[in-house]
């Protein structure tokens, strides 16, 4: 598979100053990418979810990017005219082009140009000589790239306001936030039962199982729509000082991402792995890499040295110690029933369970319980088994992460003539509490059930830390 494409930007910009201390930034973008081809036309796409037969050779699809102009506006004011007030602001579109990267497997695994099939019935008697026999149209891979997307862009804006303090102290408060469309949905089989929507909520055929897949002319199809949207908010708070010898700095973030799904590509481990393009809002919660709060403090102090020279001051002066603390919320992941207890009958099918309230469910997870972190009790098996329960994606969020890594390093001049010459030795130290953080439930830790509805012994069994043991190190570094 060779694919081709073209990407050609430019952009104009300036600087206005309207006033000594009000600056106007203006800038205009334009952005466009061609709609990728393949060295010897060797393109297969669906023209829509229900097709029986696949769309071979270019064009791939309609380019929405022809009329990617996107503009950009920012200003920085001095409202006192003093040098110790800073208050900005931006706003800007930024394009999200559809770029290789999305159709690599797309391209690559997909009939008629790759042959590959699941077949689970009349395999008696035929393997291995005759099974692939049974692999016929209504069982190979196809892959639907959307044939007529809209123009994809993020929407981003930003305020912040920055003070000199007494004791050179700098204040610094802001607000981030962005808006994006068509982002893309992506899943590897988006070729499942459909259900019937009743005043409970979506209900599968029963018995499970029973119903006819989207499309019957095709097994999996691994499918990429651009219709997912996003949104983010983020306050910053930081606290900076300099001294001769110490700098030392404090930030803070209170933020929430939300999307329909976070990944073009591979999958974050906590999050669901094949999505239905059916149903994109269905999946509308907290995005896989949100997290909550952020807590970050740092310093580097240059020891005092002692006033005489020579070789005390060469071995006791010269060092200087560093840290970075950190303390943060845990990424959300989403509570599942294994199997197939929908029966959605494609290759990665999944439920979801019920959310239950009272007593002792305010929070459906045990914080700091690595062995049973998920608090089964606060979920129930849907009634009936194929209907979809109410949890949603993302409801929980795994455990936190508190880190402090140390540094202490000494530099030693040993200049010949004018050749500068510096040794170097450091030792560093992470996770020097050896805190145990514990890493977010993977995929087969946050199922709650399996397809009969019976609790499963690993759920919130937590396996993995999401930083090192405590590791030091020692090096010698020498610059010239």
């Amino acid at each position: 598979i060779y694919l081709r494409q073209t990407v050609a930007g430019g952009y104009v910009a300036d600087d206005w100053r309207v006033r000594p201390n009000l600056t106007i930034n203006l800038g205009l973008r334009y952005e466009a990418a061609t709609v990728p081809t393949e060295k010897y036309n060797h393109l297969s796409t669906l023209p829509s979810m229900t097709a029986s037969q696949p769309k071979l050779g270019s064009p791939y699809y309609q380019n929405p990017t022809g009329r990617d102009f996107s503009p950009r506006i920012g200003f920085a004011w001095d409202p006192f005219g003093t040098g110790k007030t800073s208050i900005r602001g931006a706003f800007g579109i930024y394009d999200v082009l559809p770029l290789t990267y999305e159709f690599q497997i797309l391209t690559l695994n997909t009939a008629p140009y790759f042959l590959t099939g699941n077949v689970t019935q009349n395999l008696g008697g035929t393997f291995p000589r005759d099974a692939f026999n049974l692999i016929n149209d209504q069982a190979l891979k196809y892959s639907y790239v959307q044939q007529d997307p809209g123009r994809m862009y993020v929407l981003q804006w930003n305020f912040s306001v920055q003070r000199e303090l007494p004791s050179r102290f700098v204040l610094t408060a802001g607000y981030n936030a962005s808006h994006g469309v068509h982002l893309p949905f992506r899943t590897n089989d988006g070729n499942i039962v459909l259900p019937t929507q009743t005043p409970a909520g979506a209900v599968w055929p029963a018995p499970r199982g029973s119903g006819a897949r989207a499309n019957p002319n095709t097994g999996t199809i691994d499918a990429l729509l651009w219709e997912a949207s996003s949104s983010y908010n983020g306050l910053n708070l930081s606290l900076n000082r300099q001294f001769k010898t110490v700098r030392m700095g404090a930030s803070y973030t209170y933020a929430k991402s939300i999307d329909d799904t976070s990944s073009s590509g591979s999958n974050f481990t906590n999050s669901i792995i094949s999505p239905w393009p059916q149903f994109p809002s269905l999946f509308r919660g907290l995005s896989d890499f949100d997290v909550r709060q952020i807590f970050v403090a740092n310093y580097l102090w240059a020891l005092p040295g002692p006033r005489a020279g020579g070789v005390v001051k060469s071995v006791v002066g010269g060092w200087q110690l560093g840290g970075i603390l950190r303390v943060s919320s845990g990424l959300p992941f989403t509570p599942t029933i294994s199997g197939d207890p929908l029966g959605l009958r494609n290759n990665n099918p999944f439920g979801l369970p019920d959310r239950l309230t009272g007593p002792g469910c305010d929070s459906a997870v045990n914080p700091g319980n690595p062995n049973d972190y998920i608090k089964t009790a606060c979920f129930a098996f849907p009634n009936p088994a194929t209907r979809l329960g109410n949890s949603g994606r993302n409801v929980l969020t795994g455990p936190g992460v508190q880190s402090f890594d140390a540094s202490l390093y000494k530099e030693i001049s040993i200049s010949r003539s004018s050749e500068q010459r510096r040794l170097q030795f450091r030792c560093e130290a992470f996770n020097l509490l050896n805190h145990p953080s514990f890493g977010t439930p993977i995929r087969s830790q946050s199922q709650v059930f399996n397809a009969s509805g019976h609790v499963l012994a690993n759920a919130g069994l937590l396996t993995q830390t999401s930083t090192t043991s405590r590791q030091i190190q020692l090096a010698l570094k020498l610059m010239f």
